[in-house]
């Protein structure tokens, strides 16, 4: 028995903004435990008005803009 081919083609929607930006806030604060936190430079990365100002965001646009060749 064979599948109708509307059901074996596969949804190319863009996805939400919000997953997107979701996305990238964790792969920012992954960036910032990874590089900070592990290394004892920051302890306490998230719980700062410096690290929430201007840590994260600094290795958020770090983490989009090496990202960006990667992209299709």
């Amino acid at each position: 028995m064979e599948l109708p081919s509307s059901d074996l083609a596969i949804s190319k929607s863009a996805t939400p903004f919000r997953v997107n930006l979701l996305f990238w806030l964790i792969l920012s604060a992954l960036s910032v435990l990874f590089a900070e936190v592990t290394s004892f430079s920051s302890r306490f990365g998230f719980f700062t008005p410096w690290g929430l100002l201007v840590v994260l965001p600094l290795y958020g646009l770090h983490v989009l803009v090496l990202w960006r060749p990667y992209l299709p």
